[in-house]
């Protein structure tokens, strides 16, 4: 290896030290030349010709003043520390692996707070699992996911080797600090290393001037100061050539490291490392500036603006490095006179770029960092309500998730340590408490929130909560306190598991409470802090100015002002308001206080207050807490991907980690849109859902009012079909003569309540069995002429005789209760009656669909009996709109045969109809009935919904009234089944058990 003539020169006057060195070098050169970077193979050069590289350049930016001043002892360290700087990227698999499993260097250098390496290992790949997209791209080249890798060598992919090179460069100072001790890592006894000759001080020295490349320079004064001399020790001025070293470090930037004929035969997947070796080859000279002697001049050609970036910020680099080095060599050695001549010979870099303006004329592109950015204060603003819409119940929903977040944080942290449950938190009467007062005399109201929970720090409060964007619960402090490892996957790959139900994600909480008031007040005392904080801040506001109090105790309360108009969209319901005389909003809000219950668990404890009298308002759910025996009609999904899914048929919604998905327009959240075509009769609701998802799986938009279609969701809906399923095969009816069971709740249990429904009754009822009013199974059952009825009534053996020979018989939902405000139950009424009438006469949609619809390919022919009032009505009104060719085939003076197309002769026989008188029936309900006549094209039918699971399922066109036939018939059904069977069979004995109980009960007091 080369040495400078200088350097060789001060060696030449100590034999002892000329010794040592050569030793030195005479190890590590093999290594060094021989090495091929095993965890960095997209690098630039750093073998021995990057050490003598820095050497001659660290030769001549000596001054010749300062090599008076500079001893052989100086000479031996800069060599030894120039050889051990960049070591350790060379270090072998064997060597990283006895590193990290503790078989080497478990003795650490005192003085750095350094961890052992098994434990920084360790640190490094939690960190390295969570990622984002972007720093995987600049690792990997592209977005994978982290693994760890294995011991074997052998089995190293090249990302595990990028992994492995980024946690050696991280650490790499450190690393040569300790090579100069103990040698380098690897399999033998016997490691390479220094000189056995050299002094161990002297070593010690060299490896905190290599270490010291990696620190700012004055983070090496504690540990020169505590066991030698910051300025001298045993003639080795030890802060000076950490200078030295360092700017001939950065000074080492030119082709000659990144050959071009590289890049033509390598592809180079980190940008990181592309940008370094383009940055090298467009270096095309480094000089002395003629007309400042302690100016270096550096010219360069970097092709596109990314290498013009990182070479501006190299130059930055060296620029900054000069100036700290210059002010810390003066304040080292300014005060003794013999040593002021330690110096650099270069104070200034200058550059063809410093000249944007003119650079730009000899480049193609614009020299200057363009890219998004914002202005800040202008767009918290804008974003608050596009995002949300002027809603302040969505202010409400974000800070009670970050409360209830706040409690789980903290019960997991007394978890890990019982005595922090002896914190002095928040006295009130449950965990969380929200209370909206009523306005005052200036018409401005409170809102006010406050937890028993973890509380924040004066970190969380700058970094996070007051950051837009910024989420605590995704940031690697946050991980460390509240997530495990989870065991390898098939994939090989550790999947965090958070301990903690958490429910806040996008870093969005604060930003949102603005819906609520301009202003927001907010103390807070963390669990481990001695004392609180407490400031006040607007959008607008800045800085913000943070005060400690000592009165605070464990928590966090947060107040907002409200204007009238704020409160009143609180304390209003969906879409009507109350009266505007009254402001008795206590007596009136008591049944409309839902625009913000958003919470549906049990524990943490959420409690609401209204007025100023804190009336308690009532949670609308309490759903079954995580671990708890599900009660009756619930069940448990299996999806691994969340801690537990618990699902009920009857009702409806997504809950998330106890908080209610709602739409846009308040309702829980439905999944049903998510899984059925135009195409389909019925449209099974969805079930409701209460997901504990510690991890964020659920796909969930940022405004929280939807979900991202996720096989997750699938599997959960395909859940409440095999339930539905299960229900019908053990609620079919024992014959044909129990039209109108099952109820429709076993498949419309969860449908909103507040609509009119005219959905189709869900069964079909043929002579045999049961099936589902769904096209593919009645093609299945052959149904060639169906009965449509829209009230029981007509099922009597009056109307419905055996002999009439339909296929099969459909019944037309006739739900009416419903609450319409004002005067338009009567339009609402109305509009049931036509829309029940279009369902019968266009077969469900499936023959005539209505103006908007085109015709479809299962048939053109219907009739429908309704009262000869009603038809001529219908008559009429089909008359006008000419979508349907209606006619009158028969009639006397209460009813009428309504009919389109030519249908063929049936044995359905009407004469009975002379003596039949209208039936009662319920409000709004007109008795209709239709004949419907259907093609039988098979080749035609596409599987979708529920028909799907029929199919794949059920396996039969119905489902038998036999019992010994449905069993064996339905055999892999009930295999499918078996666990959604014993599940409804259990609440069905349960539910039989109560009643019973409660009858004994009645006897018994009779």
């Amino acid at each position: 290896m080369l040495i400078p003539e200088r350097f060789e020169e001060k060696l030449t006057q100590d034999r002892s030290l000329r010794r040592s060195v050569d030793d030195a070098v005479a190890e590590f050169e093999p290594w060094l030349r021989e090495s091929k970077l095993p965890f960095f193979p997209d690098y630039t050069n750093h073998g021995a010709e990057h050490v003598e590289g820095i050497l001659i350049t660290a030769s001549s930016i000596i001054g010749d003043e300062a090599w008076d001043a500079v001893t052989p002892a100086d000479a031996a360290t800069l060599v030894l520390a120039t050889l051990l700087h960049d070591c350790a990227m060379h270090l072998t698999e064997d060597g990283f692996q006895a590193l990290v499993s503790g078989a080497k260097h478990t003795k650490r250098i005192q003085g750095f707070g350094d961890a052992p390496w098994p434990e920084l290992w360790q640190e490094f790949l939690f960190s390295a699992k969570r990622f984002d997209d972007r720093a995987l791209v600049a690792l990997f080249g592209r977005p994978v996911a982290v693994r760890t890798p294995p011991a074997d060598k052998g089995e190293l992919t090249l990302n595990d080797r990028y992994l492995i090179g980024e946690f050696v460069r991280r650490h790499h100072p450190r690393l040569a600090h300790e090579i100069a001790v103990r040698g380098v890592p690897g399999p033998t006894r016997n490691p390479i290393r220094l000189s056995e000759r050299l002094d161990e001080k002297l070593a010690d020295i060299a490896g905190l001037v290599a270490r010291s490349h990696g620190l700012p320079l004055r983070a090496t004064f504690d540990y020169l100061n505590a066991r030698y001399h910051r300025r001298e020790y045993k003639g080795v001025h030890a802060v000076f050539l950490m200078a030295v070293l360092r700017v001939s470090d950065y000074l080492q930037i030119q082709a000659e490291r990144a050959p071009r004929q590289m890049l033509q035969v390598k592809d180079i997947r980190s940008p990181f490392s592309r940008r370094e070796w383009r940055a090298h080859h467009s270096v095309d000279n480094i000089t002395t500036y003629e007309d400042d002697p302690e100016a270096i001049l550096v010219q360069a050609t970097p092709p596109d603006v990314l290498t013009y970036l990182r070479l501006k910020e190299w130059l930055g680099g060296i620029q900054e490095e000069l100036d700290t080095s210059w002010a810390v060599l003066g304040e080292v050695y300014g005060p003794v006179e013999k040593l002021r001549r330690l110096g650099l010979v270069i104070r200034r870099v200058r550059s063809n770029l410093d000249d944007a303006r003119a650079f730009s004329q000899h480049v193609e592109y614009v020299p200057r960092r363009v890219e998004f950015d914002i202005a800040r204060s202008e767009i918290l603003k804008l974003l608050v309500r596009p995002l949300y819409g002027d809603k302040p119940e969505i202010g409400i929903r974000e800070l009670l998730q970050n409360s209830v977040d706040a409690v789980r944080e903290l019960w997991d942290l007394q978890e890990q340590n019982p005595a922090l449950k002896n914190a002095d938190l928040i006295e009130q009467e449950a965990d969380v408490v929200t209370w909206l007062d009523e306005p005052d005399e200036t018409g401005r109201a409170t809102f006010t929130i406050s937890d028993r929970g973890v509380g924040m720090t004066e970190e969380v409060i700058t970094d996070y909560f007051l950051k837009v964007g910024a989420s605590y619960r995704h940031s690697d402090a946050w991980a460390k306190q509240h997530e495990r490892p989870d065991e390898e996957t098939d994939s090989d790959t550790t999947t965090p598991k958070s301990r903690v139900l958490r429910s806040g994600r996008f870093g969005i909480g604060a930003l949102a409470a603005f819906l609520l008031g301009d202003e927001i007040e907010v103390s807070t005392r963390h669990v481990h802090a001695p004392t609180g904080i407490r400031f006040t801040t607007r959008l607008d506001s800045e800085p913000v100015e943070l005060c400690h109090d000592d009165s605070l105790k464990v928590g966090t309360t947060i107040r907002m002002t409200l204007s009238q108009g704020k409160f009143e969209q609180l304390a209003y319901r969906y879409g009507t308001p109350l009266s505007a005389d009254s402001l008795d909003y206590e007596h009136e809000y008591h049944a409309h206080q839902d625009k913000w219950d958003w919470y549906c668990l049990s524990m943490p404890s959420v409690l609401r207050l209204f007025g100023s009298k804190r009336k308690r308002l009532p949670q609308e759910l309490h759903l079954p807490s995580l671990g708890n025996k599900l009660p009756l009609a619930w069940f448990e999904i299996n999806e691994p991907r969340f801690q537990a899914v618990y699902s009920t048929p009857h009702l409806s919604g997504v809950i998330c980690n106890g908080m209610q998905i709602k739409s846009e327009h308040g309702q829980r959240f439905p999944i049903t849109e998510m899984f059925f075509s135009e195409d389909e009769i019925m449209r099974v609701p969805s079930p409701l859902v209460s997901i504990f998802d510690p991890d964020g799986n659920l796909p969930l938009t940022l405004t929280r009012d939807a979900l991202i279609y996720d096989e997750y969701i699938h599997n959960i809906y395909e859940a409440k079909m095999m339930y539905a399923l299960a229900y019908l095969i053990l609620s079919v009816p024992p014959n044909d003569h129990h039209i109108g069971l099952p109820k429709p709740e076993v498949i419309y249990s969860s449908v909103p309540h507040a609509r009119y429904d005219t959905m189709p009754w869900p069964w079909l009822y043929t002579k045999v069995g049961l099936g589902i009013c769904e096209l593919p199974n009645l093609v299945q059952n052959r149904i060639k002429c169906a009965l449509i009825l829209n009230t029981f009534d007509w099922a009597s053996p009056t109307f419905c005789p055996k002999n009439t020979h339909h296929d099969g018989i459909l019944l037309l939902n006739h739900t009416m209760e419903v609450y319409v405000p004002g005067n338009l139950n009567h339009m609402m009424e109305v509009y049931a009656q036509e829309k029940a009438f279009e369902d019968l006469i266009s077969g469900f949609n499936l023959m005539f669909a209505g103006p908007q619809r085109p015709r479809r390919p299962w048939g053109n022919t219907a009739r429908v009996l309704t009262t000869k009032a009603y038809g001529e009505i219908m008559l009429k009104r089909y008359q006008v709109l000419g979508t349907l060719e209606l006619r009158e085939d028969w009639s006397n003076e209460l009813w009428m045969l309504l009919a389109t197309g030519a249908y063929p002769k049936t044995k359905f026989d009407l004469s009975f109809l002379d003596s039949l008188s209208i039936p009662d029936m319920p409000s709004g309900v007109i008795p209709m009935a239709a004949e419907w006549f259907l093609e039988n094209k098979q080749d035609e039918v596409e599987y979708e919904g529920l028909a799907y699971y029929w199919k794949e399922i059920i396996r039969e066109p119905v489902i038998p009234y036999d019992l010994q036939e449905r069993r064996k018939k339905l055999a892999h059904a009930y295999n499918v089944l078996a666990p959604y069977m014993d599940k409804i069979a259990g609440d069905m004995w349960a539910e039989t058990g109560k009643t019973g109980r409660r009858r004994r009960v009645r006897d018994k007091k009779r």
